[in-house]
């Protein structure tokens, strides 16, 4: 996931953010348990992939299903930078 969208990686990466695949996104089960950092947290950040790279990933990616919303969102966002087209029109 991070060599998708390295401008938002944060400072610290920890070795389950490190793994993540977007392999793991479809099946949700990136590891990370939360839909979203703390709503403070996320006006601070103002973006949706920042904010999704910045959520814990308490879990080793592939081991842990979660049904959450972010890693569908990830998986257009990867699709629209990919074709230059939005999900829905791709």
């Amino acid at each position: 996931m991070l060599s998708f969208f390295p401008e938002a990686a944060p400072k610290k990466i920890s070795p389950n953010l490190a793994a993540m695949r977007c392999g793991t996104c479809s099946p949700m089960s990136t590891g990370t348990t939360r839909t979203s950092p703390s709503a403070p947290c996320a006006a601070r950040i103002g973006n949706a992939v920042k904010a999704f790279l910045s959520l814990p990933v308490e879990h080793e990616p592939g081991t842990h299903f979660a049904t959450t919303a972010p890693p569908a969102y990830m998986l257009s966002t990867i699709v629209q930078k990919l074709t230059g087209q939005t999900l829905l029109d791709y």
